[in-house]
């Protein structure tokens, strides 16, 4: 089995479609348990200022998680417990995302479609993700 974790303990010899198809396989997984495609980060701001407010609630749209750029990330739910609950997905998400850029892969995400399509899956599927 070809891996990540099997490729950075190689030379560098390693089957590289299949480590950038699992890792892309693994951001859009996570990205669709936030309402979507993973987007840019909201431009940055300075904080508390109206226009970090403007680029995270357009980051936000339609979306529970969202980045911050040059700020962080951060994540929402209709109660402060579901806001939290959804943390650790939207860490992995980010850590799969940092991962595949520290390898220089390029990304290619899955269509639109096919992002309804697993977050239609995700809902019933294993453990559930929080709701809103």
């Amino acid at each position: 089995m070809c891996s990540a974790t099997s490729w950075a303990a190689s030379s560098g010899s390693f089957c590289f479609d299949r480590v950038h198809d699992l890792l892309m396989l693994n951001i859009e997984l996570g990205a669709a348990m936030f309402g979507g495609p993973v987007r840019g980060a909201a431009p940055h701001a300075t904080f508390g200022t109206a226009e970090l407010a403007e680029g995270v609630v357009a980051a936000l749209r339609k979306r529970t998680a969202a980045l911050m750029g040059n700020h962080g990330a951060l994540t929402v739910g209709a109660t402060l417990a579901v806001a939290c609950q959804r943390v650790p997905y939207r860490e992995y998400v980010c850590e799969v995302h940092l991962r595949a850029l520290s390898i220089v892969l390029s990304g290619r995400t899955l269509p639109p479609e096919e992002v309804a399509l697993v977050a239609e899956q995700l809902s019933s599927y294993g453990e559930r993700a929080p709701q809103n």
